[in-house]
């Protein structure tokens, strides 16, 4: 493990970390009366980047394409979901700007754990396939991502 850390990034070595849930998506969130019910599904639960825990969230809405890009739908839940964020918790400016490259993260787990179901007969490619997809997307929407992101969430580190 310390020889992975030590190559890590200086920029993702600072990054505030902590508990995180590692897998709040649409699937693992109940809703009654428009509000938050429940979170199920706590076995990722795991010290991680603080982040990290939003750009699971976001992955699932990046996903949702029309013609290969980021469809109207899914920018706009994108939008709700960070002023929902912002309403309760805060970022600093460095995992906000790090928010696309967290999401590409996300998705390369997600095809590491899936090309083992893949292996064993129990998957498709769809999560195989993603990982290109993903960065393509972020390449163009990552800088609208971060500005949504920054007119949303308050920073800690504002004065």
């Amino acid at each position: 493990m310390a020889l992975l850390e030590h190559r890590l990034p200086d920029w993702l070595k600072q990054l505030p970390q902590q508990h995180v849930h590692s897998d709040i998506v649409c699937d693992n969130v109940l809703i009654r009366q428009d509000r938050v019910a429940a979170i199920l599904d706590f076995e990722f639960v795991m010290i991680d980047f603080r982040a990290l825990e939003l750009a699971v969230l976001l992955y699932e809405w990046v996903d949702l394409t029309e013609n290969g890009k980021i469809s109207d739908l899914a920018l706009e839940a994108i939008e709700a979901c960070l002023e929902g964020y912002g309403r309760s918790a805060s970022l600093t400016a460095p995992e906000i700007q790090a928010l696309p490259q967290l999401i590409v993260l996300r998705c390369m787990v997600l095809m590491l754990h899936f090309l083992g179901r893949y292996w064993s007969g129990l998957d498709a490619t769809r999560y195989l396939m993603d990982f290109a997809q993903t960065r393509s997307r972020l390449r163009q929407h990552g800088p609208d991502l971060i500005k949504l992101a920054e007119q949303h969430i308050g920073t800690e580190n504002r004065g």
